[in-house]
């Protein structure tokens, strides 16, 4: 964390606290394929929305981000961004 840090040149305080959160989440969007994608899909199914995980956000996936965002309360635009990710992993 501390080396992202200064990497990122943020406070190098090992604390992945709002500076930090925002610079290390990508935002992941339908059509998008990446690893990222298929630690979104792991995050989907372990919270219990299961997705296939291929690294591909296809409709599938924008099913299940939609689903996920409206059981949590969040906006439910099928983009997988800062407050999605928060509370996928907060789980």
């Amino acid at each position: 964390v501390k080396a992202f840090q200064k990497a990122q040149h943020l406070p190098t305080d090992g604390i992945v606290g709002p500076q930090t959160w925002t610079r290390l989440v990508t935002t992941l969007k339908p059509g998008t394929k990446s690893t990222a994608v298929t630690a979104l899909q792991h995050q989907l199914t372990a919270n219990g929305h299961t997705v296939k995980t291929d690294g591909v956000y296809g409709p599938a996936t924008t099913t299940k981000v939609k689903a996920f965002q409206t059981a949590h309360r969040l906006t439910a635009d099928g983009i997988a961004g800062t407050n999605t990710w928060a509370a996928l992993v907060s789980r």
